[in-house]
């Protein structure tokens, strides 16, 4: 007899918030971010680790959707560095919303 378990899917919190935007040439190429909500920071530290070095989809403040890869800062407790490929409109204190595809 065989046990078959199935895996459950990493939930992911459903927002980022951005401490930090990074500039090149006048565009944000890539974003410090945390938890936006203090009751999500256990599921946001355990979605980061299980993320790390893959790419996600975020929706801006205005709407505009963007896919960057996302990295966990080991030496920044708690902090993911999000990468776009083409500078973006956003800023410090801007929350993200991840896309579930």
């Amino acid at each position: 007899m065989s046990l078959l378990i199935a895996q459950r899917p990493q939930s992911s919190p459903p927002h980022l918030l951005v401490m930090e935007a990074f500039y090149v040439s006048g565009g944000c190429v890539a974003v410090l971010v945390h938890h936006a909500d203090p009751a999500e920071r256990n599921t946001f530290a355990l979605w980061l680790r299980s993320q790390a070095n893959t790419v996600i989809r975020v929706r801006f403040p205005d709407g505009d959707e963007r896919s960057g890869s996302i990295f966990w800062v080991r030496m920044c407790f708690g902090r993911g560095l999000l990468i776009f490929g083409v500078p973006v409109r956003i800023r410090g204190g801007d929350v993200l919303t991840i896309i579930h595809e």
